[in-house]
């Protein structure tokens, strides 16, 4: 198991209202859990998102959720982070 994912999931075991549906933070995937974090997470949590995954590694896994017909990102959040990463992980 590799680290990164590690690291993303102490972030949801320190901020478990996060993803409250479980308690089982062991199982959660990257894209889950970047998922809720871009949804329901705070400035400073997608920044250490950011840190941990690198630029690259976090604009595909957001390119990711949002290439499906179905996201749970809102179309504000997709917008945003659109604008962000191709500004900021070119």
């Amino acid at each position: 198991m590799s680290n990164s994912i590690q690291q993303l999931r102490s972030i949801i075991s320190n901020n478990p209202s996060l993803i409250w549906y479980t308690n089982n933070h062991d199982t959660l995937s990257k894209n889950i859990i970047v998922e809720s974090i871009l949804t329901s997470g705070t400035w400073q949590q997608v920044q250490q998102v950011q840190q941990i995954l690198g630029s690259q590694t976090f604009k595909k896994t957001f390119q990711d959720l949002t290439s499906h017909k179905r996201s749970n990102l809102r179309p504000a959040t997709q917008h945003y982070f659109s604008h962000y990463f191709a500004t900021h992980a070119q």
